[in-house]
């Protein structure tokens, strides 16, 4: 049995997404010019005589006779045209392929930027969102464009190329096409005009297009390609079962500071991992200082690169990098730790490593399990290693620990003059301890040999030198700058602590707040708010949260409204700070709950600090988790409703099966009487039979009408048409429509003289004392009276019908307004569907009034109160004219 997450299920997982809709073809080479469009023309032409319906999206034939003519026979989107500094620039039409989707789109140079501010500033991401539409998708790419490649090319030929495509689009890539052409040829063909101009060509040549660069890049191609290929075969391997398990599967952690060597470590370590198949991570360790913005910047980058090539980021927060990082390694079963190393090019640093061990000399003396690998820096960038702009704020810090430490001398000096040596020498100490507090560990240290200078310049004898007359003196000044420098170091590692505990303590209450508030939230609707506000007041923006697409009315702009479209349509991040649609002020992290949507999370201007987009991450889990709960809840109740419905459509047809056949075997058997015995029955019968059919279709009449009330009271269909009506008027038509089931009762009316017109919907009105008077009627005895009195009690009509019947118990007079509810005594022992009382509870109600059964005041029985609250009576015509 394969288990969901196990190598194999990942695997077919995998192979069900590559072979699915939405098939990418990627055609590779080694440089321009090897063939690579004319390849995938050719390939394409061979699917149109297939009859595969495709379009060409974009083609570039660079003035290439032969490519333009390949490209003739295949049929072709219109590109859009537009004016950008002065040139007629075109670019893809993605808009219209989403449209009118072809099954296949061509689309040249992956790597392209799109001149043009639209959807995407990257034609590879024009293809991603033709690939996520379900589109297959060919495509050609040169070698060098290839993110993890960056550094590596750049080595080769010098040149660093800026349009570069993650590497995240070969790895999804159903199949990999190498377009190779050996190098000499490739320089033939470059000399002969057919890949650019002459001028062109020539410089090319010269610059780029040299025999061992060509070799090399064809090398690179090679390799890349050969990784696919492996990939592909452990992957057939895990399908079919015969892959070794992945429980002691190498992962690779880099290590990255906020510095221009960061993405190069990026770049290093995705080539390491594609080439040994090995999952990667990148970690940053920041130890309180705060940031530079130009440091915070340069790590989002390396942040966003790492992703895009496929690794996962992690900030993390301690005064020790090494302890750290270990940490982290052993918590996620790191296997090989890759460090970026600094070359001792200067005799200073050398000695500053002689005296503090490396990062890579502490990892390796901790952890001698892992394996360890530094990358050290070019030779070019050398010169640049030492004199950083991270080191320049920390001479604030410096100067005030020694500006505390010359104050702490000068009270030194001046207590000098009264009190002891040991006191003078706890006035220092007290200096350096908050020169600690105030600052770092190194500024504290320089404020404790400033104490002890300024110690053995003031203190000692011979006074104002640095020279000593008394040993006991020596003992004493390396004491105290032992003591101070101890003491100094701790309370500045501890303040670091302190500060760490603080952050970490802050982001716990933050999320804890958060928690405890989405718990009051009850549904979907309050737990948006909640969120809206929350952050907001977190991150000091505009927050919102949308439940569904942006309307174009909404309150956004029409850029921020393309954003949240295409993260909402994608399950992307998209909008400010990031490579999608990027011109807009607002950015939009999807909420997504397994392959569902939930909303989009919306931030305006966002200022990202890598502590503040993990909390977000993490307050975004959470709402995604309480708008998970909620819809879960929404989705029972609506599971339950129609549980109930279906229990309800159950009882309806077994309740009234017995009531309804019974009137009509009654119409049926006296209309067969009348057509049968026609001749042999007088004028009395005839007319007995006819009465009791007559009787019967009103009886059947009054169970349909019933039923229809209580479905349109079920489904909140009962619209109330209201109109002054006088209470009179309604007694009047129901006792008459009740004549015949009222004859055998003595029916008593009393009316108080104030009672009001009444702003009811009369007909259902009358329909419920219809039904409790049809109630009455049935189990009052022959010639009992039967009282129906009205009277006013404030604003209030109160409505009294009391019967002379066996009466209800207590404990079932609230039930007997619950539909199907029947007990075999009392006043519903003669049966019915159960539905009447139900009804004129429910159109009661619709009125705002309520309707209770009670015992009858003055003896056996039951008296069904109905009380109605009054609207202010407009006044009579009489009245104005007067």
């Amino acid at each position: 049995m394969t288990t969901p997450s196990s190598p194999r299920a990942d695997a077919l997982l995998t192979r069900l997404k590559r072979e699915g809709p939405g098939r990418l073809t990627v055609f590779l080479g080694a440089a321009p010019g090897v063939g690579k469009t004319c390849a995938m023309l050719n390939a394409a032409y061979q699917k149109l005589q297939e009859g595969v319906a495709l379009r060409i999206g974009v083609v570039e034939t660079h003035g290439r006779a032969e490519t333009a003519q390949l490209a003739e026979r295949l049929p072709s989107q219109p590109r859009l045209h537009h004016n950008y500094q002065g040139i007629d620039v075109e670019e893809m039409d993605l808009a219209a392929l989403l449209a009118e989707p072809p099954a296949l789109v061509l689309v040249d140079e992956l790597a392209h930027s799109n001149l043009i501010a639209g959807r995407h500033s990257k034609r590879y991401q024009d293809v991603e969102e033709l690939l996520a539409a379900g589109i297959d998708v060919m495509t050609t790419v040169n070698i060098q464009h290839l993110a993890s490649l960056n550094d590596t090319v750049a080595s080769i030929t010098g040149v660093r190329v800026r349009e570069t495509v993650p590497d995240r689009l070969l790895e999804q890539a159903r199949e990999i096409v190498l377009v190779d052409l050996p190098a000499r040829e490739l320089i033939s063909r470059l000399r002969a005009g057919k890949v650019y101009l002459p001028e062109q060509a020539r410089a090319a040549i010269e610059a780029f297009f040299t025999l061992p660069n060509l070799t090399a890049l064809r090398e690179l191609a090679l390799r890349t390609v050969a990784a696919h290929v492996d990939a592909q075969v452990r992957e057939n391997w895990q399908v079919e079962g015969a892959a070794p398990g992945q429980d002691g599967q190498a992962r690779l952690l880099v290590c990255i500071d906020a510095d221009d060597e960061a993405e190069r470590l990026i770049r290093h370590a995705k080539q390491r991992a594609e080439w040994r198949q090995m999952p990667w991570m990148v970690v940053h360790v920041q130890r309180q200082n705060a940031m530079s913005a130009q440091r915070l910047d340069r790590l989002q980058r390396a942040f966003m690169l790492a992703e895009s090539l496929g690794g996962s980021c992690h900030s993390l927060s301690g005064t020790s990098i090494v302890d750290e990082v270990l940490a982290f390694a052993r918590r996620h079963h790191v296997t090989d730790i890759l460090l970026g190393r600094s070359p001792a090019s200067r005799h200073w640093y050398r000695l500053r490593t002689l005296l503090r061990p490396s990062l890579g000399q502490s990892i390796a003396r901790k952890a001698d399990d892992l394996h360890l690998m530094l990358l050290s820096r070019p030779a070019h960038a050398r010169q640049a290693i030492m004199p950083t702009p991270r080191t320049m704020p920390r001479w604030g810090d410096h100067l005030k620990a020694s500006g505390i430490m010359l104050t702490s001398l000068a009270m030194a000096f001046a207590a000098a003059q009264v009190l002891a040596l040991s006191n003078v020498l706890m006035i220092l100490l007290v200096g350096v301890l908050v020169a600690s507090i105030m600052t770092r560990v190194g500024p504290a240290l320089s404020s404790a040999l400033i104490g002890f200078l300024g110690f053995n310049f003031l203190f000692t004898e011979p006074r104002f030198t640095l020279a000593i007359h008394h040993k006991e003196d020596v003992l004493t000044v390396c004491f105290f700058l032992i003591l101070s420098s101890v003491t100094g170091s701790l309370a500045g590692r501890l303040r670091q602590q302190l500060q760490a505990q603080r952050q970490a303590q802050e982001a716990t209450d933050v999320l804890l707040h958060f928690s405890r508030q989405l718990v009051t939230a009850a549904d979907e609707k309050s737990i948006r708010q909640l969120g809206e506000r929350f952050i907001a007041q977190w991150l000091t923006r505009d927050v919102t949260i949308l439940a569904a697409l942006p309307e174009m009315d909404y309150s956004l702009d029409a850029r921020a409204i393309a954003a949240a479209q295409w993260a909402w349509q994608q399950q992307q991040a998209a909008g400010a700070g990031t490579d999608t649609l990027n011109s807009s002020e607002w950015y939009w992290l999807p909420l997504i709950s397994g392959p569902e949507c939930l909303g989009l999370l919306g931030i305006r201007m966002p200022i990202w600090q890598p502590e503040h987009k993990t909390l977000l991450n993490a307050l975004a889990q959470q709402l995604v988790q309480a708008l998970a709960r909620a819809k879960l809840a929404r989705d029972l109740e609506q599971s339950r409703i129609q549980g109930e419905t279906e229990q309800l459509k159950s009882a309806l047809l077994s309740s009234v099966s017995h009531d309804l056949r019974t009137p009509l075997a009654s119409m049926i058997g006296a209309v067969s009487s009348l057509i049968h015995y026609e001749d042999k029955l007088n004028a009395e019968d005839r007319r007995s039979l006819l009465d009791t059919t007559l009787e019967e279709a009103e009886r059947l009449n009054r169970y349909i009408q019933n039923l229809l009330d209580m479905t349109r009271l079920g489904y909140g269909r009962l619209k109330l048409q209201r109109d002054w009506v006088s209470l009179e008027d309604i007694f009047s038509s129901a006792l008459q429509r009740l004549h015949s089931v009222l004859a055998h009762c003595k029916v008593r009316l009393h009316l108080a003289y104030d009672i009001p017109l009444l702003y009811v919907h009369a007909a259902l009105i009358e329909q419920a004392l219809i039904n409790i008077l049809e109630n009455a009627a049935r189990f009052s005895p022959d010639s009992a009276p039967l009282l129906i009195e009205a009277r006013m009690e404030g604003t209030q009509l109160r409505l009294s019908i009391t019967d002379q019947g066996p009466g209800i118990d207590e404990e079932e007079r609230a039930r007997v307004f619950d539909m199907f509810y029947s007990v075999q005594k009392g006043d519903c022992k003669g049966g019915g569907t159960g539905l009447g009382l139900a009804i004129c509870q429910g159109m009661i109600g619709a009125h705002g009034g309520n309707v209770v059964a009670l015992p009858n005041p003055q003896g056996q029985g039951t008296c069904m109160q109905i009380t109605l609250p009054l609207d202010k009576q407009p006044p009579l015509p009489d009245d104005e004219d007067s």
